[in-house]
């Protein structure tokens, strides 16, 4: 920090003209983005959706529905125990298919602080 400010300071040494200490130059905050390489997902991130049990359902056949989704997915997503009683109406949550779990936001900009003499 202390060599930012250095060149903000006016030198005050013995020979100061006309007894006016020089005017300190101002710093200017310029805000420029890292470069970062973001890959393009193959496919669209999928997220979690539900689905309604209907008569007749059963958890295999609601994982036909929604390719890459076992019925043992769908039970660990909803806390099912053997014999995984379902009911018509219940909400389910299908979880998305693995390896298409949605991935993290990259950074955001840096900010960098670089003092530009005034001439």
């Amino acid at each position: 920090m202390a060599v930012l400010l250095g060149g903000c300071i006016p030198f005050l040494g013995d020979d100061e003209q006309d007894g006016v200490s020089p005017t300190p130059s101002p710093t200017i905050t310029i805000i420029r983005p890292s470069p970062t390489a973001v890959a393009e997902p193959k496919a669209p991130p999928a997220s979690e959706s539900t689905y309604v049990v209907q008569s007749g359902d059963f958890l295999s056949t609601i994982a036909d529905k929604y390719p890459g989704v076992t019925w043992q997915d769908i039970a660990k997503a909803n806390n099912l125990q053997d014999p995984y009683p379902l009911s018509v109406g219940q909400e389910l949550i299908i979880p998305p298919p693995p390896g298409q779990e949605p991935t993290p936001t990259p950074a955001g900009p840096t900010v960098v602080q670089t003092p530009v003499p005034k001439n």
